[in-house]
């Protein structure tokens, strides 16, 4: 049966995976270990190249006709509700083909998370739209001040009626400058045990008063993100859970994304690869001696 199921993801992959939808090996943007090498969905969904837009929103529409952009979240939530087992399969699969995932952490992450916390207003107003790759979301947790120790942050968030009023700083954020929305942990109240004074909000970032400003790293590369908060107004309906109780709902967020399955399978191409060059000719004429008696 599980044979069956490595088949038809194959099947699957070679009949819908756009041709014209090529790695783009000069725009690399790999960060996490279930990321595809030289593909960044986030970002070719709004790429100026006319085809390679059309040619990522293509492969997420063929995902979803198999519930396959959230192939671990259950049935009546709009996922495949695969078991654990299959999702290693889909997940070594797709790494395999070096074919792209849809969604991000909206799928992988904030979806989840609304299943298991969030209340059914807001089930209905973000799941399907993350299931039909409308909205990519971004994940605001880490601060200049609290990357590790991650209850230190210091982002804060005042209740005023039916609002919740950000100021602050996030910085690591993956792939802001391609997202639509943003879920962040903020400090709601400053009197409390660090852990137990944080609160969950989901927001737009196109909500007045959010900048995001790209950190360059050593590659000229963007691939990561600061989030200034100015006066930010949020519906206090986009809250996740209870006020003052965000740490809880948080780590239960953390438990959803530590899996690696399609990193394990990466990680065996890139040795395979060094392998097969070590073997080379190519690598046989390098000068160094050492170099040759290991290719003996």
């Amino acid at each position: 049966e599980h044979a069956r199921f490595r088949d038809d993801i194959r099947t699957f992959i070679r009949d819908n995976f756009p041709r014209e939808y090529r790695p783009d090996t000069a725009a690399e943007a790999v960060l996490e270990p279930e990321d595809t090498r030289f593909f960044n969905w986030a970002a070719d969904r709004k790429s100026p190249n006319p085809a390679r837009r059309t040619a990522a929103r293509a492969w997420a529409k063929a995902l979803a006709t198999r519930g396959w952009i959230a192939p671990h979240w259950p049935r009546e939530y709009g996922g495949a509700g695969l078991t654990v087992f299959e999702q290693f399969i889909f997940n070594q699969e797709m790494a395999r083909a070096r074919v792209p995932a849809v969604g991000g952490v909206g799928v992988g992450l904030l979806g989840p998370t609304l299943i298991t916390h969030g209340t059914e207003a807001q089930r209905r107003a973000h799941l399907p739209r993350i299931l039909a790759a409308e909205t990519v979301w971004a994940q605001g947790f880490s601060e200049p001040g609290a990357g590790s120790d991650l209850a230190a942050l210091k982002t804060r968030a005042v209740r005023d009626g039916d609002s919740y009023v950000l100021n602050g700083q996030k910085t690591w954020t993956s792939h802001a400058q391609y997202a639509d929305w943003l879920f962040a942990l903020v400090r709601t109240n400053p009197e409390a045990p660090k852990h137990r004074g944080l609160t969950m909000l989901m927001m737009d970032l196109e909500t007045p008063g959010i900048t995001v400003r790209p950190i360059v790293d050593m590659r000229g590369d963007q691939p990561f993100n600061e989030i200034f908060f100015e006066d930010v107004r949020v519906p206090a309906a986009n809250r996740i859970g209870d006020e003052d109780r965000g740490w809880y709902v948080a780590m239960a967020t953390l438990d959803f994304e530590r899996s690696g399955i399609g990193g394990a399978e990466k990680y065996r191409q890139v040795l395979n690869a060094l392998v097969e060059w070590l073997r080379s000719k190519q690598a046989a004429a390098q000068p160094d001696a050492r170099s040759r008696e290991v290719v003996r």
